[in-house]
């Protein structure tokens, strides 16, 4: 009985960092309460008129919550590389860079969705938020994850939050369309990713990421067919050609809101991925062949999503393919790998304000001119709808890449670091998918300052945005301004300087 309590007491117990927790436990929180809020606010009455109440109840939680969850992130100062909860997270700047983006992300996403919701008539707003912060909470798992196991987990709590926020208006064909064949190709392509994770374990016996590479037979034929189907998986949800063909029906048909949402913060956990495991891999043997797969179709992204969004007329797929294009630039990060760390996170940072900032002001300009856009309605919008115009056409300066704007110092310091190291075909590929992307991006912007055609029919004056709405318009509109002239107030901080 003595040696029972004597080895009792010499137990010490496995200690668990719960300052790492707090992002995935105010998210999971977040879940919880707004689905409440949303119970307790369907028993509010609806305006006769048909107004569809608002939830400030469910906004004002998301929003402090993220906003301290921001905090949160950005006073983190910890070192570069740790491993937490029996290693089966990374609590390092890469996971806490790809935090606050994705975070970012969610933060304008409740803050616009509102009005899009009012604009359809739909009174689901708390369920709206809640999908958010579950797909939130898988993408910031996704990017922390060190283990193969809590990756697919993360993958799939995003995804199916993500099926159900492309179909969140049935009643329309396009969302029925975008939301069924989101499920079908991404359960295909997250059944490929689970497959290679089988394999990488059959060859490895490990589900750890870190301790893959120290197997003698990690240069097995099964390891290398099970890492090429990983980064299959990974390839998809960035949007990357070929496995690009989702992409332009679903971010047309899935609300806008969501669209902006979805089309930046899918490739922040992605790329984050995709980084650890090309860091896993290296140059030499299995990665050589990575490598080259991921040279190959970056610059197949580039020039095709360039070419494919130059004949676009509908104003949501051509931004579609341009981040197919986008996704291509993003790709000669880890295709090079060797410092390039900085430069990619810096290259998400600035492609997240230009390109969620053009979603949303199309999403505040399909609520004034009550229909879905084609780059023809953006004649004359200027006159009508200043504020959406000069942020629209912003966004799409900083997503061409001219200065000061922060597409432009993104670019730079991506280009500049991959000539830098050496490799020039990439860097020159960007360089001439950029020319091609100011061909529609700066025609669409002239359009908005273009008077219309005499006998031409003025759109229908619908909804005006909020001004929460613009808050978070004005927010992307900062960021491009900020990042344009300070890119080293982020670069510092994801050094460790601030």
């Amino acid at each position: 009985m003595l040696t029972i309590f004597a080895n009792a007491a010499s137990f010490t117990p496995p200690q668990i960092e719960f300052y790492d927790l707090i992002p995935l436990a105010i998210l999971g929180f977040l879940v919880a309460a707004t689905l409440c809020l949303e119970l307790k606010d369907d028993d509010s009455p609806v305006v006769d008129d048909g107004e569809v109440p608002h939830r400030p109840s469910v906004l004002s939680l998301g929003a402090i919550s993220l906003v301290a969850l921001l905090g949160y992130y950005l006073s983190y100062k910890g070192s570069a590389v740790g491993l937490n909860f029996n290693g089966m997270l990374y609590s390092d700047m890469l996971a806490r860079g790809a935090g606050v983006l994705i975070t970012l992300c969610a933060l304008l996403a409740i803050l616009a969705g509102p009005d899009e919701l009012e604009y359809h008539r739909n009174k689901r707003g708390g369920e709206f938020c809640a999908l958010i912060f579950a797909s939130s909470l898988g993408m910031v798992m996704m990017a922390s994850a060190a283990n193969t196991m809590v990756i697919f987990l993360g993958l799939e709590l995003f995804s199916i939050a993500l099926y159900l926020l492309c179909i969140f208006f049935p009643g329309r064909e396009t969302s029925r369309e975008s939301g069924m064949k989101y499920f079908i190709l991404s359960s295909a392509a997250s059944a490929v990713m689970l497959y290679g994770f089988a394999l990488l374990y059959g060859a490895t016996g490990s589900t750890w990421i870190y301790e893959m590479r120290a197997t003698g037979l990690a240069d097995t034929n099964l390891y290398l067919i099970g890492m090429v189907l990983v980064v299959c998986g990974l390839l998809f949800k960035l949007a990357v050609a070929p496995f690009h063909f989702w992409a332009p029906d679903v971010y047309q048909g899935a609300p806008t809101t969501v669209t902006a949402y979805m089309s930046v913060a899918t490739k922040v956990a992605a790329l984050t991925v995709l980084w650890r495991i090309v860091e896993l891999l290296g140059q030499q043997g299995p990665g050589e062949v990575v490598n080259l797969v991921l040279i190959s179709l970056s610059a197949l992204s580039i020039l095709l999503g360039n070419f494919m969004a130059l004949a676009q007329k509908n104003v949501k797929r051509m931004l579609a393919y341009s981040g197919v294009a986008n996704a291509g630039y993003l790709l000669i990060a880890p295709a090079i790998w060797i410092d390039m760390k900085d430069a990619m996170m810096l290259f998400l940072a600035t492609y997240l304000v230009g390109n969620v900032g053009a979603f949303l002001a199309v999403a505040q300009a399909e609520a004034y001119c009550g229909k879905e856009l084609e780059r023809e309605d953006l004649r004359g919008l200027f006159q009508r709808q200043p504020w959406i115009t000069g942020s629209l056409a912003l966004c799409l300066v900083s997503l061409t890449g001219l200065p000061p704007a922060a597409g432009f110092m993104g670019k730079f310091f991506l280009f500049g670091q991959a000539i830098a190291t050496g490799r020039l075909a990439l860097p020159l590929i960007g360089i001439v998918g950029s020319l091609l992307g100011a061909a529609y991006y700066i025609g669409t912007a002239i359009q908005l300052f273009t008077a219309p055609e005499e006998g031409s029919e003025e759109s229908q004056i619908g909804q005006e945005p909020s001004t929460v709405s613009q808050t978070a318009l004005g927010i992307c509109c900062a960021g491009v301004v900020v990042l344009g002239f300070a890119p080293n107030l982020f670069l510092n901080w994801f050094a460790g300087g601030l």
